[in-house]
């Protein structure tokens, strides 16, 4: 593999797994639940492990290339990707609050085991923004580990 691409590659794992064990550690804070399962595959939360990924994308491209094309595309596609956790998945979010409540009243009590929705799939600004943060940080440590 070409060293240029493992080394991004390398990046990106390190900013998506430590968002993912802070989000863990800040769950487990918050409210005691110790839910191994959420350390890999959960989704909303701070900090956003998608915009630590493509943050960390982006940056280590631009540091390892330069600005060019493949770096363009890059922030593009992290600014999309943000924007996105920030408007519809967090709006999708809201909505399944509304269906999940909905559910819970017009039932009868005996048909009350109805699909519950996942309710945190989105991001606040400030989520998005922490997983920014992290993201940055993977590059910095990335780069000072490997000088």
């Amino acid at each position: 593999m070409d060293p240029v691409v493992a080394r991004v590659l390398l990046t990106c794992s390190i900013a998506w797994l430590i968002s993912q064990i802070l989000k863990f550690v800040i769950n487990f804070h918050k409210n005691g639940n110790s839910n191994f399962s959420q350390l890999l595959f959960s989704q909303g939360g701070m900090p956003s492990s998608h915009s630590a990924f493509v943050t960390a994308l982006a940056l280590a491209l631009l540091l390892e290339e330069g600005l060019n094309s493949t770096t363009l595309v890059a922030f593009a596609y992290g600014i999309i990707t943000i924007r996105d956790a920030i408007g519809v998945r967090f709006e999708v979010g809201l909505h399944a609050v509304s269906i999940n409540n909905l559910n819970g009243v017009c039932q009868p009590p005996n048909e009350r085991s109805a699909q519950k929705f996942e309710e945190h799939v989105g991001h606040t600004l400030v989520e998005a923004v922490a997983g920014v943060i992290v993201g940055t940080m993977a590059v910095l440590c990335t780069v000072v580990l490997t000088l």
